[in-house]
């Protein structure tokens, strides 16, 4: 995929429509206001995925509740190749933004061979539909940095708590894997 490179430089919607981003004017402000965060933060999301590669892992549906599944696995997962993964931005996890966590945290723990990578879980807290600005950020074990899982390594990730009011629904975990 190409960048447009006065994409970067842009910081509103009405910069990018006049410079030739109108493929972006239609949607975007729909969007952020979707993901209930600023243009400028859109905006970034946007270039990272056009950027770097990323992997998602769908860890519910987007119609059921949560549930706290420790200490058995929503999900279980092998990569098809060797990724290595940053410590400082390389997981993110988001939930559907109409059904964002209520009164407690969602506590996810990324067991890697049965060894967890975090020595700091990873977090949505209540009310947020994102793990991007959590109170307590997440921290990987992994010295040195990046972090390398095998493809021949076994993922499993274990849903530790749910938002105690509202769960959350639809959540995904991403992960961007370091360029070489």
């Amino acid at each position: 995929m190409s960048k447009i490179p006065e994409f970067q430089e842009l910081t509103t919607e009405q910069e990018v429509s006049q410079n030739g981003g109108a493929w972006l004017t239609g949607w975007s402000n729909d969007l952020a206001k979707m993901f209930r965060m600023s243009f400028a933060n859109f905006k970034k999301m946007i270039q990272s995925f056009s950027v770097d590669e990323w992997f998602q892992i769908y860890a519910s549906d987007r119609d059921t509740d949560l549930a706290a599944t420790d200490p058995d696995p929503v999900v279980e997962f092998a990569f098809a190749e060797t990724v290595k993964i940053n410590s400082a931005d390389g997981i993110r996890m988001i939930c559907r933004p109409d059904a964002m966590p209520v009164g407690s945290v969602i506590d996810i723990d990324w067991l890697v061979n049965d060894v967890s990578i975090f020595t700091t879980r990873l977090t949505i807290d209540a009310g947020e539909w994102d793990s991007l600005n959590a109170a307590a950020p997440y921290v990987l074990t992994s010295d040195p940095n990046p972090l390398t899982i095998l493809k021949t390594d076994w993922n499993k990730i274990i849903i530790k708590t749910v938002g105690a009011t509202t769960p959350g629904k639809n959540l995904i975990l991403q992960i961007k894997q370091v360029k070489p």
